[in-house]
């Protein structure tokens, strides 16, 4: 992985700032660490390390900077892998771990379970609104009206709400007005089905974010 000067500097900022106190910086620390003249310097440094996979934003918090975490799960643990942002309708591109986050034992049951963190708005119309934890549990099969995580045959995966009808999947979005896309069963692969989601507090502030 190939990192500039000032992106390996501004990471390794990060680092430290979280080794030291337990949280993050803000960007406006960021900026005035390095003599920028505004935000906007330091936003664009964040884009590349959370392209890179070397860290991640959690929306809605001030100081939502999170390294991401190279370690596996123990056997028995209520920690399921945070595996990528969900923003409605949009494409997921890929899946890597990003970090863990733990749930109740109640919500676990077992069960082979992921979790994406929401951004946009797109999802209220199902009660999921941004900075919430989305669950997953993994399945090849979905019941009508479903909410899942699906692959189409040369496309990208997607989140929709699944039915079948005949030889086909009823595929429908979450936008305003509801489209469907029919394709045929061989055409489509379900990964995941929705299980539940954690609130996070951010999902209930404003955006408070410094930018210039």
């Amino acid at each position: 992985m190939i990192l500039t000067r000032r992106q390996k500097e501004l990471f390794n900022f990060i680092e430290n700032y979280i080794e030291e106190r337990g949280y993050s910086p803000t960007q406006r620390e960021m900026s005035d660490h390095f003599n920028f003249a505004g935000n906007a310097s330091v936003v664009r440094h964040l884009k590349a390390l959370e392209e890179k996979g070397l860290i991640y934003k959690i929306p809605r918090a001030d100081r939502g900077v999170e390294l991401v975490k190279k370690r596996s799960i123990k056997k028995g643990s209520n920690e399921i892998p945070l595996i990528g942002t969900l923003l409605g309708d949009a494409p997921i591109e890929s899946y890597k771990t990003l970090d863990f986050i733990d749930i109740s034992k109640a919500m676990v049951r077992g069960l082979q379970l992921f979790a994406f963190i929401v951004k946009g708005d797109l999802l209220e119309i199902e009660h999921i609104k941004e900075g919430d934890y989305i669950i997953f549990e993994t399945k090849k099969s979905a019941d009508n009206g479903e909410i899942a995580l699906i692959h189409a045959k040369g496309k990208n995966t997607f989140l929709r709400k699944v039915s079948k009808k005949a030889d086909n999947y009823i595929l429908q979005k979450f936008d305003k007005n509801r489209e469907i896309e029919i394709l045929p069963l061989n055409e489509v692969k379900i990964q995941g089905v929705y299980s539940g989601i954690i609130r996070s507090p951010y999902s209930l502030t404003e955006d408070i974010d410094e930018t210039d």
